[in-house]
């Protein structure tokens, strides 16, 4: 099953001194499109993303070296999806 958000925003916080960056991030639930809609509603729905109480998908990364953002690699930090957070 394939999908696109096509709503994201987001911002990419760097502190020069530390030498360090935080990106958070923003989805918009209700903008997902699928090949199907029958999928795309079944994802919306409450059994899936419940975009109606749940509209956002909201990711914020633990502070990464600037590095990072030149060679790449993980980014961890805590994902709120359903109103319940993981790091």
């Amino acid at each position: 099953m394939h999908g696109r958000f096509g709503e994201v925003h987001g911002s990419v916080t760097i502190d020069r001194f530390h030498g360090t960056v935080v990106a958070d991030a923003q989805i918009g639930v209700e903008s997902i499109t699928m090949r199907t809609r029958s999928y795309e509603e079944w994802v919306k729905s409450d059994e899936f993303f419940d975009a109606h109480r749940y509209p956002q998908i909201h990711f914020v990364s633990d502070s990464f070296p600037i590095e990072r953002l030149r060679v790449g690699g993980d980014i961890s930090g805590t994902l709120s999806l359903r109103g319940i957070d993981r790091h």
